[in-house]
């Protein structure tokens, strides 16, 4: 049994979903591989939720990270094709700072999975240029359809 300190909120992406899951959308950028997802979340059970909804509809998933130091330096490791961002993340850190900072720096475009998606919280996302919001609570169906139309989206625009 592995066992985490209780402030080592870290969790990787586990390998047999990144292994099994099938590539059904033509791949990232025409390459024939998966899409590669980043998601940002600090609840576990969340997590791994996303994460299992799109496994099975064939995505692969870098990693999950619970906070913004995590966040960005798995983005710098992983090179994801779209990251999936919570607002209120661990250690105090806001998905908002964060989701700001992988666009400065990496050019990465999110979509955001969050309770918290009031007339506020989206115009102070907006320098980040979203491509989606999704609403917790979801469903699987949801998350993927917004992923899917997110990334066919690029940077043409997003979707709620």
């Amino acid at each position: 049994m592995i066992r985490l300190a209780p402030d080592r909120l870290a969790y990787p992406a586990r390998a047999s979903a990144r292994l099994l899951a099938p590539d059904r959308g033509g791949g990232a950028m025409g390459t024939g591989r998966p899409h590669r997802i980043q998601i940002v979340e600090d609840d576990y059970f969340i997590g791994m939720q996303i994460e299992d909804a799109l496994a099975a509809a064939g995505y692969e998933i870098v990693g999950i990270a619970p906070d913004r130091r995590e966040a960005i330096a798995l983005a710098g490791r992983a090179s994801p094709d779209l990251v999936l961002m919570d607002i209120r993340l661990a250690r105090g850190s806001d998905g908002v700072e964060t989701a700001i900072e992988l666009r400065r720096r990496y050019g990465l475009r999110c979509v955001f999975v969050t309770a918290h998606a009031d007339a506020g919280t989206r115009a102070r996302a907006d320098p980040a240029q979203p491509l989606g919001w999704v609403t917790k609570p979801f469903t699987p169906a949801t998350l993927v359809g917004i992923v899917k139309a997110a990334l066919a989206a690029g940077d043409g625009g997003g979707v709620t």
